[in-house]
């Protein structure tokens, strides 16, 4: 990366975010290291966090519930987490079937 470009960059978020260089550089730096969705992630959960909140799950609902859409986001949040919990059984169950199918067929003798 170019360093104007990375100075440059460092000091539209000092203006921005009122930082100082050096939690500029390091905010930057984490953009830098981390995939975009986990930095996207973790700032959600910073913020949250500061506004005294325990999770960001908490957070959103918290937030959603001062805007008058508490009921809508919880059970948005609930379909999300009912859709990974169901995906993540299915693929428990799959690998569970292909154990057991494969041990049949290592005591049958049919498995080298």
């Amino acid at each position: 990366m170019d360093p104007d470009e990375y100075n440059r960059i460092v000091e539209e978020k000092m203006k921005q975010d009122g930082l100082t260089k050096s939690e500029a550089e390091t905010e930057y730096n984490n953009f830098l290291e981390n995939p975009p969705a986990y930095y996207a992630l973790e700032k959600r959960e910073k913020y949250y966090k500061k506004l005294g909140y325990k999770s960001t799950r908490e957070g959103r609902i918290g937030e959603a519930e001062k805007e008058g859409r508490g009921d809508a986001v919880r059970a948005e949040i609930e379909a999300i987490e009912q859709e990974g919990s169901i995906k993540a059984f299915s693929v428990l169950g799959v690998f569970v079937a292909l154990f057991l199918y494969l041990r049949t067929k290592f005591y049958a003798g049919e498995f080298p």
